[in-house]
């Protein structure tokens, strides 16, 4: 989900938030229920500069950089989940 922060004078915009959201869920592998539902997300700031690759480019940073917060969040839950099982 992209959403528009700053603008220039034609309304065209200068900076973007790109959020990720994931839900992720844990079962029990011998009965099917579900032992752990969760959800997690991520919002990171790019530039939109004139150049469209340079716009690109710095779109796909931020989502790196979402999804690297995103597994690191879903890693600690699931170590959490696992120490007090």
């Amino acid at each position: 989900e992209k959403t528009s922060l700053g603008y220039r004078r034609d309304m065209s915009a200068t900076r973007q938030d790109l959020k990720i959201t994931a839900e992720y869920l844990l079962k029990n592998a011998k009965n099917e229920e579900i032992i752990l539902d969760q959800e997690t997300s991520s919002v990171a700031s790019f530039d939109v500069v004139e150049s469209v690759y340079a716009t690109l480019v710095a779109e796909n940073d931020a989502r790196e950089k979402n999804l690297q917060i995103i597994s690191d969040d879903i890693y600690t839950n699931l170590v959490i989940f696992f120490k007090n099982k």
